[in-house]
């Protein structure tokens, strides 16, 4: 089955079931409503909290380094300002910009690079000294004068209990169910398709699609139907987090600030929300109520030192733990998912600055039948061969796993080996895993595409071949063979099924009587022509995060590489033509390479 591209069309079938009362469940419920579609939404309620609650709600791409995951954060923020510009500014909503300064070196190095490298992406930001942002900005904020400030003036925050409201009450307005307090134990199924969801309750929600938006849930939900969606578990410090909430102030501070110990913003009942990253190593687990105690005396002290506020004493009235929906990967994951179709899932630490624009861009895949481009790099495939599914908590397949460290699914393997054997010089993996892994990835989705055409990775290299020869489009079965680094038995396999189809037919070899060459039927050129578009098509997608130097320079890398294993550079082609031996540790991959 082909994950991560469109699929069958549900005719008029028109139900959708929304697991997850999240910014992003009801703002995807409220655009599939939007275009029809009857939803129901299915929250667990107080009992599973999600992280929407506790979030500090910050809208950005300026943290997002990574070019795909920038433009979609971008594209989120753009969801916004259309709202603004269109229905005027929700109350919740405050596009004030965003401030940030580092103190020691090398974090003021790590700030001024990341604002560059967006700023070269075409993002909005301003480097301006301490003593202007006093002047100009935020005068009651205890910046140095000296203090390099980096501005952000198209960011901004959201009241997120308000928006929630606000989606909530939309949503219902054009129809939306809520069932409030119930808990999704399992999916159901019938035949090959997701058919409903299963509650705690004993009851049976029937439905034609099911979108899973249950946050640091979803891989637990998503297993059952099949699905490898791996988050990180309650037990990884990057999950949990403190979120603080004042007692009210009067401050004329109108914007979120990230400064060097404490991040702050204004919120509308006149109190300030706080956060300290340095601090959420505390949050883990159940803490105590003496952690609590410390941790809200720890950012009062730090909000002293960060802003001037009049009245005082300021307290931390409120202070939740939070627990983050974060991938393993730390990066979306976007798309249908499972054995089964009719499963789609969606989940993101970005849940605020995307809630909006995943919305729209799930409802157009579900309900048009098609693949947005730009949610290409964050489908679930990218995990089907990373192991276990995690359920979310920690755990696969009941057995704890290994807190994962930042970066890729290799950069995990390596810690690990790191951990059991030191001495063992696993450094080949950061090359031969990362090529072998994109290898496997970029297999399924070619797989997927050409199977969309009736056609495999075997018989569409059989048909490139031919179109490459060139007019008239004709090559003997051993001139396959060696082209294609196969068998003679596989290639007279894979052309009885092309000549079945009426891609392919065998004709006369006018240089010897005794032979038949194959040739490309007129039907046959079509359609290569038309995969081989999509696919390269495709390929230039995966590569788009790439500058043409960068491109060039893997390339010849990559050349270098391949050159060192093989036998050299490609014979002549007559010596090719009288090539009839290959070496069976090449023929099993070489046909994929189209």
């Amino acid at each position: 089955m082909s994950v991560g591209r469109p699929r069958r069309s549900f005719g008029g079938a028109r139900r959708a079931i929304v697991v997850g009362g999240g910014a992003i469940g009801l703002a995807t419920a409220d655009e599939l409503a939007r275009r029809g579609w009857t939803v129901t939404v299915v929250d667990a309620g107080e009992n599973r909290r999600g992280a929407t609650g506790t979030s500090f709600a910050r809208v950005n791409a300026a943290e997002k380094t990574r070019r795909d995951y920038f433009e979609l954060n971008a594209a989120g923020m753009a969801a916004f300002r259309g709202l603004a510009a269109a229905e005027g500014p929700p109350p919740w909503l405050h596009l004030t910009g965003h401030l940030e300064w580092e103190t020691t070196p090398e974090r003021r190095r790590r700030l001024r690079e990341r604002t560059e490298l967006v700023q070269s992406w075409g993002y909005a930001g301003a480097v301006l000294s301490g003593k202007d942002v006093k002047a100009r900005l935020e005068p009651d904020l205890l910046v140095p004068d000296d203090a390099e400030v980096t501005y952000f003036p198209d960011e901004g925050y959201v009241e997120t209990e308000a928006m929630v409201a606000d989606f909530l009450a939309t949503a219902q307005a054009r129809g939306v169910e809520l069932r409030s307090n119930s808990r999704v134990t399992g999916i159901a199924t019938s035949g090959d398709r997701a058919s409903g969801v299963e509650l705690e309750s004993g009851d049976v929600l029937r439905a034609d699609v099911v979108v899973c938006a249950a946050g640091r849930w979803t891989g637990e939900l998503a297993a059952q139907v099949g699905a490898t969606v791996p988050l990180l578990g309650t037990s990884d410090a990057r999950v949990a987090g403190f979120l603080a909430r004042t007692s009210a102030v009067r401050t004329s501070l109108s914007r979120s600030v990230f400064g060097p110990s404490l991040n702050v913003r204004p919120s509308r009942d006149g109190r300030l929300v706080l956060q300290s990253f340095d601090l959420d190593g505390d949050a883990s687990g159940e803490p105590t109520e003496r952690t609590l105690v410390r941790v809200g005396h720890q950012l009062e002290r730090r909000l002293q030192k960060t802003l001037r506020i009049a009245s005082a004493p300021v307290s931390v009235d409120e202070l939740r733990v939070g627990l983050r929906a974060l991938p393993l990967d730390g990066f979306p994951v976007v798309g249908w998912a499972g054995d089964v179709e009719g499963f789609y899932v969606v989940v993101s630490h970005s849940g605020v600055t995307l809630c909006l624009v995943l919305a729209r861009l799930v409802a157009a895949e579900i309900t048009e039948g098609r693949a947005e481009p730009v949610l290409t790099p964050f489908r679930p495939t990218r995990f089907a061969s990373a192991g276990a599914p995690s359920n979310g908590d920690g755990t696969a397949d009941g057995a704890p796993t290994m807190p994962p460290v930042p970066g890729d699914h290799v950069d995990h393997l390596i810690e690990q080996w790191g951990r059991v054997l030191p001495e063992l010089d696993v450094s080949p993996m950061e090359i031969i895993a990362r090529i072998s892994r994109l290898s496997r990835i970029l297999e399924r989705e070619a797989d997927a595409l050409y199977s969309d055409f009736g056609l495999n990775r075997a018989l569409f290299g059989v048909l490139a071949a031919l179109r490459r020869a060139g007019p008239p489009y004709q090559l003997s079965p051993t001139d396959l063979y060696n082209s294609l680094l196969i068998t003679s038995g596989a290639v007279t396999n894979r052309l009885e099924r092309l000549a079945a189809a009426g891609l392919v037919t065998r004709v006369p070899d006018l240089d010897d009587g005794r032979s038949l060459l194959v040739a490309l039927t007129p039907k046959g050129r079509r359609l290569i022509d038309r995969v081989a578009a999509l696919h390269y098509e495709r390929e230039r997608e995966f590569l788009a995060a790439f500058s043409p130097r960068e491109r060039e320079t893997l390339a010849h890398a990559l050349r270098r590489f391949l050159l060192a294993l093989e036998d050299g550079p490609p014979p002549p082609e007559a010596a090719r033509r009288s090539r009839v031996t290959v070496q069976g540790s090449r023929r099993r991959r070489a046909d994929s390479a189209g």
